[in-house]
């Protein structure tokens, strides 16, 4: 849910698109629709940055968020959901803690990509990629964030 919700919100701020904070507490509350939320990312995809997709793109995640208990488990083609759920999905290829209030402060950042950095850097957001490719991905990806928000990019 962190990622996808976060894929979103990315891909609106890139575009300048604004969102309703209704529709941030609905993306977020345990009750989200997540028929719902699926249809929106999938429909939206022509928003999403091509660098998310090579981060987030066809993975397998679970995200557990640490203040409700709540896990939600996404299957990714590219960017695109093929599988979410109120549970935890089979084999993942990342794990992802985070709590309510670090979602929201990316969501509601003019900058998400810094926030979310930040939000690692405080160890508010921790992952665990579970595949050699991933750790190899995850530590380029976390290098080339440092590297731009030394100089200003992030």
């Amino acid at each position: 849910m962190f990622l996808i919700a976060t894929v979103s919100f990315v891909a609106a701020e890139e575009s300048g698109q604004e969102w309703e904070q209704q529709e941030i507490d609905e993306s977020i509350h345990e009750e989200a629709d997540l028929d719902q939320i699926k249809t929106e990312v999938n429909n939206n995809q022509d928003q999403i940055p091509s660098f998310v997709s090579n981060i987030v793109g066809d993975e397998r995640i679970n995200v557990h968020f640490e203040d409700s208990g709540e896990v939600y488990g996404a299957e990714l083609e590219g960017t695109e959901i093929k599988q979410l759920e109120n549970d935890e999905i089979d084999d993942p290829t990342l794990n992802v803690d985070v709590d309510k209030t670090s979602l929201e402060a990316i969501i509601g950042s003019d900058q998400p990509m810094q926030e979310i950095q930040e939000q690692l850097e405080e160890g508010n957001i921790e992952y665990e990629a579970l595949t050699t490719q991933n750790k190899i991905l995850f530590s380029i990806t976390e290098t080339v964030m440092d590297i731009l928000s030394r100089i200003g990019i992030t």
